[in-house]
C-alpha cells in the first residue's frame, strides 16, 4: 500500500505483521527477530506494554523515473501510430538500462484525443486540429549509478518529457534495513520496560509490528547536497533513505 508524502514523494507502508519473540534476560536479538512460534506465557505473570520505534538508514541503489511521451496526428489512428513509433524508440533505448527486464517499465496512463476541450459558447473553428496521444511511464532503474547515462540517452526520443526522479531502496535493502530498525525498536522498548520493572526476570515478550515505511529521496532537490537540475544534468547524490519501524511490545515477568 502506498501513501503520499507532500515533501518527499510516495511513502510505502507495510501491512501489520505479528512477530512473537522469547526474550530472556540477555535478549538475543539476532535469533529473536528472525521470527518463530512460541507459546504464550502461562501462570501468574505481570506485564507491561511499551510503544517504541526504530530507524535504519541506507543509500538507495535504484531510481524511479517518471516521464511521458507525446505524439500528434490528424486522426486518432495517426496519433496512435506516431506514439507507437516513438515508444518503440524509447523501449529500444531503455532495454539495456533495465537489464532486459521490461517489466520494470510500466504504463500508468494512456490517452488519445483532442488536446483541449471546446467550452460553450466558444467553438473550435479549425478543421485540422491535431489529435494527441500521450503515455505516462514509470521506469525503475536497477542501478542508480547508470541514471546519468539513461537520462542523457532518452532525450533523443521525440515528444519525451521527464517529470520526476526518485532514489529508492531495493527489496533486499528494505528487508535488511527493516531488520535493523526492528532491532533498534526492540532495544528502545526494552530500555523503557527496564526503567519500569527494574532487573526482574523477563519470561517472554510479544511484539506487534504496527507499521513501517521508507521514504524515497527526491533527486530534483533545490539544495546543492543532492539532485539534478535538469534531465541532462549530472547526478549529485550522496544522501540516505530512512526505514522506520513502529512496534508494541508486551513484556511478561514474575515479580
Amino acid at each position: 500500500m502506498a501513501k503520499q508524502d507532500s515533501n518527499n514523494g510516495p511513502v510505502y507502508a507495510g501491512a501489520a505483521v505479528l512477530i512473537v519473540l522469547i526474550v530472556m534476560f540477555g535478549l538475543v536479538f539476532s535469533g529473536a527477530l528472525k521470527g518463530g512460534s512460541f507459546p504464550q506465557p502461562t501462570g501468574s505473570l505481570s506485564s507491561v506494554s511499551i510503544s517504541a520505534s526504530g530507524t535504519a538508514k541506507g543509500v538507495p541503489s535504484r531510481a524511479d523515473i517518471y516521464l511521458f511521451v507525446n505524439a500528434t496526428g490528424n486522426s486518432t489512428a495517426a496519433a496512435t501510430a506516431n506514439l507507437s513509433s516513438r515508444m518503440a524508440e524509447f523501449n529500444s533505448t531503455v532495454y539495456s538500462y533495465v537489464n532486459g527486464n521490461m517489466s520494470l517499465v510500466k504504463t500508468s496512463y494512456y490517452n488519445v484525443g483532442v488536446p483541449y476541450q471546446v467550452i460553450y459558447p466558444y467553438k473550435n473553428t479549425s478543421s485540422n486540429s491535431p489529435y494527441e496521444a500521450q503515455e505516462s511511464i514509470t521506469v525503475t532503474l536497477p542501478q542508480i549509478a547508470r541514471l546519468n547515462g539513461f537520462l542523457a540517452n532518452i532525450t533523443s526520443v521525440p515528444g519525451l518529457e521527464v517529470q520526476d526522479v526518485s532514489a529508492i531502496l531495493s527489496d533486499s535493502q528494505v528487508a535488511q534495513l527493516r531488520q535493523q530498525a526492528l532491532q533498534s525498536a526492540l532495544a528502545n522498548a526494552t530500555t523503557q520496560a527496564r526503567s519500569i520493572i527494574g532487573n526482574v526476570k523477563v519470561i517472554n515478550t510479544t511484539i506487534s509490528v504496527n507499521s513501517y515505511y521508507a521514504v524515497p529521496y527526491p533527486l530534483y532537490a533545490a539544495s546543492a547536497s543532492g539532485g539534478v537540475s535538469r534531465p541532462q544534468g549530472n547526478l549529485y547524490y550522496n544522501g540516505t533513505t530512512s526505514v522506520y519501524e513502529s512496534i508494541q511490545a508486551t513484556f511478561y515477568y514474575r515479580k
